[in-house]
């Protein structure tokens, strides 16, 4: 039976042969002009009121592309001289289409059975959110496949790191000058690009006040433009790629190992795939410890708690010193939450000691390297980059707690200088965070923190300056 069926199956193969690649290069042209169809219409719903007529058309695009999604796949399924080994490629692809397509027929087979008619009241009332999910998973999922194609454009590595903040700087700007990005539905172009660019750059500086000034969709949008940023998009991209096992040449290999700093070009295909492992686990476990530790911070609802454990958790893991309060952290500091400062102290740090610093550190492998053999040490950069941060943060808190008694710390207990000065030396090198009035500080401290912020982060960090083991190299030449 089995021979039988692989007869029949090579017969079809052959027959399929010659009008394969036509026909999977029709789709790929269709599903890209669809995907950019689709895209276009769900900004526009999201970025401009809504109206019955906007919500009809959206939800018409969003389910005529999973429809078409839905027969592409079966199609390309049927094309594929592996049908097997395609299944467990595309997966994730095909559970999503699945769930469409049991979501698209419960209504017409199962609609009496009771569990189903709960379901159906949920899915009724968030039809078009759940749609759009099913919608935006798919786009994500074929950028995994389109990303490798990347490396086929004939641009060099550094031109190619620029232009990937170019587009995510000038598409962040273009999301954020929609009307339903600010409360005043209007904002001026130059501040929309200074905002996207802060934001990308994580540099924390903003002409506008993230907190008042932009709705819950513009600090969102902050908030990705923030995470990107951090990590970098071309990383988060290779990411898919190499996920995929469909990246292999040397010039993407060629372009992270500038970006990360590797040490060597086989360490950056191990690396990536801890970068969105290392970010989801230390992000999701700052936000969890951020939404306890808010203590008589008020929120409007459970839900502004939570976003604002995410937003800072990511701002601070990415050093990137956006805050949801109009006073950055001023409030923070007046009210000696202490918890909530060492938590954001430590997601600084996390971030801005480099991911090779954190894989060597916290690796699995590498902790039980270090266990089997005693004498393994830590890697030269590791060693470096530690022992530079906590000399710079050392010297960044002493000066700024003998330098600012008779000004930012003068009405504070001992306790509170100390940490005030201990979080203020940490943020004030890479992060941008503030729990003091940054307008009293003196002229002295001015000073050695802009030397922190120009030294700045680890290499392969999510922060900026001429790196720790820049400097370090200085000193020692």
């Amino acid at each position: 039976m089995g021979q039988w069926f692989q007869k029949i199956r090579e017969r079809v193969n052959i027959v399929l042969f010659d009008s394969k690649d036509n026909v999977l290069q029709f789709m790929r042209i269709i599903s890209l002009l669809l995907v950019s169809v689709v895209l276009a219409g769900v900004v526009y719903f999201y970025g401009f009121p809504k109206t019955a007529e906007s919500i009809r058309i959206n939800t018409i695009l969003v389910r005529t592309s999973l429809i078409y999604f839905l027969i592409r796949y079966l199609i390309m399924l049927f094309y594929d001289f592996h049908p097997r080994k395609f299944i467990r490629e595309r997966w994730i692809e095909g559970i999503i289409l699945f769930l469409f397509f049991i979501n698209a027929v419960s209504p017409v087979f199962f609609e009496d059975l009771l569990v189903i008619k709960s379901l159906r009241v949920f899915v009724d009332n968030h039809s078009l959110l759940i749609f759009q999910a099913y919608f935006l998973l798919i786009a994500l999922l074929e950028l995994r496949f389109t990303a490798p194609k990347i490396s086929s454009i004939n641009i060099g590595p550094a031109k190619l790191l620029v232009l990937s903040f170019v587009v995510l700087i000038l598409g962040g700007t273009s999301l954020l000058m929609l009307p339903e990005m600010t409360h005043s539905h209007d904002i001026r172009f130059l501040d929309a690009l200074f905002t996207a660019t802060s934001a990308s750059c994580v540099t924390g500086l903003s002409v506008l006040d993230t907190a008042t000034f932009f709705t819950f969709k513009g600090q969102l949008i902050i908030m990705i433009l923030i995470q990107l940023g951090g990590i970098n998009i071309i990383s988060f991209a290779a990411f898919f790629a190499i996920m995929s096992k469909r990246m292999g040449g040397l010039k993407y290999q060629s372009i992270l190992k500038d970006l990360l700093s590797a040490e060597q070009l086989s360490d950056t295909k191990s690396l990536l795939r801890n970068i969105l492992k290392w970010t989801l686990i230390i992000e999701i476990v700052g936000s969890v410890l951020l939404f306890f530790s808010w203590e008589d911070i008020e929120f409007a609802s459970r839900g502004d708690k939570i976003f604002s454990s995410i937003f800072h958790s990511i701002s601070a893991f990415n050093n990137g010193g956006f805050s949801l309060f109009s006073d950055n952290l001023l409030m923070i500091g007046e009210k000696n939450m202490q918890m909530f400062q060492l938590i954001i102290m430590g997601l600084i740090l996390a971030g801005g000691i480099g991911f090779f610093v954190l894989q060597d550190i916290f690796g699995v492998r590498k902790i039980q390297e270090r266990f089997r053999f005693r004498w393994k040490e830590y890697s030269v950069m590791t060693r470096i980059t530690m022992r530079m941060t906590f000399i710079l943060i050392g010297i960044g808190t002493v000066g700024f707690f003998f330098l600012e008694q008779e000004t930012a710390l003068k009405s504070k207990e001992i306790g509170e200088q100390i940490l005030t000065a201990f979080f203020q030396s940490v943020s004030t090198r890479t992060a941008g965070f503030n729990t003091v009035d940054m307008s009293v500080l003196s002229v002295p401290i001015l000073m050695l923190f802009m030397m922190l912020m120009f030294i700045g982060a680890g290499s392969g960090s999510t922060g900026g300056g001429i790196k720790i083991t820049t400097f370090a190299i200085v000193i020692k030449a």
